[in-house]
C-alpha cells in the first residue's frame, strides 16, 4: 500500500500579514520505506530509499569543521560504546556488558550530534568517536564501538581517523572475522549533509540531495518519548 503525508504550509510574505496557505502530499511508500526530501519553494519531492545505509559522516553541507557521523535508527540500527581504548579491539567480550548504560543515540534536535558523539566529552578536542590534533588538524579515533545493524547482527567498529575529507574506519565481526576498512570521502559529496556507508554492503553510497536544496526530510527516526526510554517514531525532521 502506498503511504501519503498531507499537510498544511502557511507562507508568510515579508511587508504584510497575508499568508497563502498550500495543501500538499508527500509519498513514502509501503511502511514509510522511503525518505522524502521536500522543498517548500517549489514543492520538488527527492524520494530515497530508508533502509540502504547504516552510517553517515557529516559533509560541507553541515560546515567545514562538522565531524558527525549518525546512524540509521530508522531502521532499527544501534550503537554501544565499549571502550575508550581502541586498542580493546582484539580483546573484546560481551561477556557481562551493560548494554543499556551504553547504548548511544542520535539526537532528534540537532544534525550535528550523532550517535558516534552523543556522549560526555573529556574536553574540548574530544569529538565522541576521536580526539582534535590542534597541531595537525587531524582527528584521530579513540573509542571502541559495537554496532548492531537492521538485520540483528553485530559489528564491532572504530572510526580511526579523519585525515584530508577522508574518514577511515575498520569493522569486523565481534569474533574479529571480516575485518573491513572502509573510507568516506567528504569531497566526493560536497555541498550535501552526508555521506554514506553501507556496512552490509560495504558501500559508500551519495544519497541526499544538496543541502542548500530542501528544507524538510519525510522519514524515520529514534526519539526519547522519557529519560533513557528511546522510541522509533515516523516524522519530520
Amino acid at each position: 500500500m502506498k503511504k501519503n503525508t498531507t499537510f498544511l504550509a502557511a507562507l508568510l510574505f515579508a511587508g504584510g500579514l497575508s499568508a497563502q496557505v498550500i495543501t500538499d502530499t508527500v509519498h513514502t511508500d509501503a511502511s514509510y520505506a522511503n525518505d522524502n526530501y521536500y522543498t517548500l519553494n517549489d514543492g520538488n519531492q527527492f524520494t530515497v530509499d530508508r533502509s540502504n545505509w547504516d552510517l553517515a559522516f557529516a559533509c560541507d553541507g553541515m560546515g567545514g569543521q562538522a565531524t558527525t557521523i549518525r546512524i540509521n535508527d530508522g531502521i532499527g540500527t544501534e550503537l554501544y560504546l565499549y571502550s575508550s581504548d581502541t586498542s580493546d579491539w582484539s580483546t573484546l567480550d560481551t561477556t557481562g556488558f551493560d548494554w543499556s548504560q551504553n547504548a548511544l543515540y542520535n539526537s532528534d534536535e540537532s544534525w550535528e550530534t550523532g550517535a558516534f558523539e552523543n556522549m560526555t566529552l573529556s574536553g574540548p578536542f574530544d569529538v565522541g568517536w576521536g580526539d582534535y590534533n590542534v597541531t595537525t588538524h587531524q582527528i584521530t579515533g579513540s573509542r571502541l564501538f559495537i554496532l548492531k545493524l537492521s538485520d540483528g547482527t553485530y559489528r564491532k567498529i572504530v572510526i580511526d581517523a579523519l585525515i584530508n575529507n577522508d574518514y577511515t574506519f575498520r569493522y569486523a565481526e565481534l569474533s574479529g572475522a571480516n575485518t573491513t576498512t572502509g573510507t568516506v570521502t567528504q569531497t566526493n559529496h560536497s555541498g550535501k549533509n552526508f555521506g554514506y556507508y553501507s556496512i552490509l554492503n560495504y558501500t559508500d553510497l551519495d544519497r541526499e540531495p544538496a543541502t542548500s536544496s530542501w528544507d524538510l526530510v519525510f522519514t524515520k527516526y529514534v526519539t526519547m518519548i522519557a529519560p533513557n526510554t528511546p522510541y522509533p517514531v515516523t516524522g519530520i525532521l
